[in-house]
């Protein structure tokens, strides 16, 4: 009986060439001299070979044989591996494994990872790209109906210290030229938060910098002040406002006086020479509403820059109560078209984000902005067949089955 079957695939089943595989990595004699010395040309790989060390114990060896990693290792000085999606921390020789939170995720020299208590980690800075974000904080003074965060993520958020909050700001690329500031509602990142944008503005003069925040704060006009003494010169703080009417933003919000408060703070701001994007959320719980807003605005806000009207994404909130905020694209669009030609008559800018560019009539395609992160953006098999694909910015992820079966693909280039 046969009891074992013996496979020797180096250079008999595989014609396995470590230089030639060096070549192909594109390493140069330097880098393949090092590499090579430390793994496939060591003893220690012959005993990996056997399976007598894991892989956690061969990149130990690698390190341990790199004198330039031990240099940095002598110096307190964290090296980092990546394999695959797991990522190894060798702190003073030794080892910890962590997963990547998201498996689309890839890392490169220069990127920073924020190691999270589960053992996993995230990427918060790309070393790539020149625009960036800062998450202050989940919680939220408001807990808005359509938010794709859910009520449970938010309470569960702490409200982190200064010095968190400066550490961002330290690792920050030093190439970066747009920053988004988010949360939850980033202000309440408080003492810390107009520390972190008084450094942000110390470190980065020229910065384009777009706040994210639901204006609140700013009713406050001591706290509008502040903003001027420590924002970056080039600073847009985006607000939401859903109706000009309080009883539905209110009720969409789940926050008394907040379009109250969101006014007061806009004014206060615009006061000080900011300039001031109105973001617009249009989900069945506004859609006749958008109009009324937009009159609203050009009496009452003349002075703003840019009003975007904005499709949802379904998840957190929005996905807990679809039913009340649902509205298929084309619908929503059509119901924005009155108050889109009353802010451009009255010279305010309209921005078109996160709807399907089949969903918006060619004449409003000036308009259109592709809006969604590009880990988010999904299309439906049908929108292969589309000649405009390339121009369009898809559909969130968690939309996509909601709105797939509304989707007209564009058969001829317009």
């Amino acid at each position: 009986m046969i009891k074992n079957i013996i496979f020797d695939v180096g250079m008999v089943l595989v014609n396995w060439d470590p230089h030639a595989a060096f070549q192909e990595l594109g390493f140069d004699e330097k880098t393949e001299e090092a590499v090579g010395n430390a793994t496939v040309y060591s003893d220690a790989w012959n005993e990996s070979d056997r399976s007598v060390l894991d892989a956690e114990e061969q990149l130990a060896v690698f390190v341990t044989e790199q004198s330039e990693v031990e240099m940095h290792l002598s110096q307190n000085k964290n090296v980092i591996f990546l394999k695959g999606t797991t990522l190894y921390l060798f702190q003073k020789l030794e080892v910890s494994k962590y997963l990547i939170s998201n498996e689309n995720c890839t890392l490169q020299n220069g990127d920073v990872v924020l190691i999270l208590k589960n053992g996993r980690i995230q990427k918060e800075f790309s070393a790539s790209i020149a625009s960036q974000t800062i998450v202050t904080t989940n919680q939220c003074n408001s807990n808005c109906i359509m938010c794709p965060y859910a009520e449970s993520v938010r309470k569960k958020s702490k409200i982190p210290n200064t010095e968190y909050l400066l550490e961002f700001v330290r690792y920050l690329p030093a190439h970066t030229k747009h920053l988004v500031v988010t949360g939850g509602e980033p202000t309440l990142a408080q003492p810390g938060f107009f520390s972190m944008m008084l450094d942000i503005k110390n470190r980065f003069s020229d910065i384009q910098c777009l706040l994210l925040t639901n204006g609140r704060t700013f009713a406050i006009k001591k706290m509008a002040q502040l903003a001027k003494q420590t924002f970056p010169a080039d600073t847009l703080p985006a607000i939401p406002i859903y109706s000009a009417h309080s009883n539905v933003h209110d009720t969409i919000t789940h926050a008394q006086g907040s379009l109250k408060q969101a006014v007061n703070g806009i004014q206060h701001l615009l006061e000080l020479q900011f300039p001031i994007e109105i973001r617009v959320v249009v989900s069945k719980l506004n859609l006749s509403e958008i109009t009324d807003l937009a009159r609203f605005l050009t009496h009452t806000l003349p002075s703003i820059s840019v009003v975007n009207l904005m499709a949802t994404e379904m998840c957190g909130n929005a996905a807990i109560h679809r039913k009340d905020v649902w509205i298929d694209y084309q619908t929503a669009f059509q119901s924005c078209i009155p108050g889109i030609e009353m802010l451009i008559a009255n010279g305010i800018n309209v921005g078109l984000y996160n709807f399907p560019l089949c969903s918006v009539p060619k004449a409003y395609w000036g308009l259109y902005k592709k809006s969604i992160s590009e880990y988010k953006i999904r299309y439906a098999p049908i929108c292969e067949t589309c000649r405009m694909k390339n121009l369009c910015g898809g559909v969130f992820q968690s939309a996509l089955s909601l709105a797939a079966q509304n989707f007209k693909p564009f058969y001829e280039e317009l």
